[in-house]
């Protein structure tokens, strides 16, 4: 979890409409995310369909990730390959979020995830 975090740097200067924002995934439609383009950039051994799958997933575990006083929001999930993937997401507006990484569980991630996942 604090790799994808400590990977992603923070930047305030973001806002609705910047060319960060520019690039919408929509997932769902009550549900759209943006890529923040260094996010997309950094994509290794992971493709952003693989991501746009995970997110649409029928089961998600949402956990908040820390690392150097940021504090993010991580989706746990599965690709429709089951690929366990961790997606760091923060908000950018009312039911809008912005990509910030992915990377691939690690298999004590994927145990932890196996076990949450089977009482849902």
């Amino acid at each position: 979890m604090s790799a994808v975090v400590s990977s992603l740097g923070y930047s305030a200067g973001f806002r609705r409409g910047s060319f960060a924002a520019s690039y919408y995934v929509v997932v769902r439609s009550d549900m759209p995310y943006s890529w923040w383009p260094p996010a997309l950039e950094w994509l290794r051994g992971v493709e952003a369909h693989e991501v746009s799958q995970a997110l649409a997933a029928e089961v998600r575990w949402p956990r908040e990730a820390h690392n150097g006083g940021i504090t993010t929001l991580t989706i746990w999930a599965r690709t429709s390959n089951g690929r366990g993937l961790i997606v760091a997401v923060r908000p950018t507006g009312p039911m809008e979020w912005q990509i910030w990484g992915v990377r691939e569980m690690t298999s004590a991630e994927s145990a932890e995830f196996d076990a949450w996942e089977a009482t849902q």
